[in-house]
């Protein structure tokens, strides 16, 4: 078991270990405490030409604060609402609050561990609405399970926060307040040229 925030630990163990890909599928909005240590981590892991690919979540702030240089410049220009909202994204979806900000920023990390040729396709319309469908769909089918009580009851809380934020990141999909993201970025041949 390794920390995708701490690579340079694990590859110390084998310093034979370089890559060509790293793939975070769906899960790096989640990695403490910035996705910008994984970054950094990943650029120093990967061989030069090798590529980091990534199916992300981030929020889409009016353009205003979108534009502003850093995760604390855009927390402090939000709106009330939107301050709430985010600390209630955090807590219900287990998201750093440094996760929390604009395209412009993200691309800013990237870059600054070193990327090159960042690329960005938004795929919100095909990924929400279908997960709110799967985790609907899942949980009426794990009800009609066999199973211990205590297992069953464990199953229906899971399920129901999985559901609550599957619901959720629908919601807030549908009134264009959250994206879901494929990156790309290269570490280039000649890196930091």
């Amino acid at each position: 078991m390794g920390s995708a925030t701490d690579l340079p630990r694990v590859l110390a163990e084998d310093s034979a270990f370089t890559f060509t890909h790293v793939l975070a599928l769906d899960c790096a909005y989640h990695f403490t405490p910035s996705r910008s240590a994984f970054f950094q981590q990943s650029f120093d892991a990967l061989e030069p030409g090798g590529c980091l690919a990534l199916c992300d979540i981030l929020p889409c702030f009016p353009a205003a604060v979108a534009c502003l240089p850093s995760v604390s410049a855009q927390h402090r220009a939000l709106s009330l609402p939107w301050r709430l909202g985010l600390r209630a994204l955090s807590s219900a979806c287990a998201i750093p609050l440094s996760n929390l900000h604009s395209l412009p920023v993200y691309r800013s990390s990237l870059e600054a561990a070193g990327f090159k040729d960042v690329a960005f396709e938004d795929i919100t319309e095909h990924m929400f609405a279908g997960f709110a469908r799967f985790v609907s769909d899942s949980s009426a089918r794990s009800r009609q399970s066999d199973g211990a009580p205590i297992t069953r009851r464990m199953q229906a809380t899971a399920w129901l926060r999985f559901r609550v934020t599957a619901s959720v990141l629908d919601w807030l999909a549908t009134r264009s307040l959250v994206g879901c993201y494929l990156v790309r970025a290269t570490k280039p041949h000649n890196p930091r040229t």
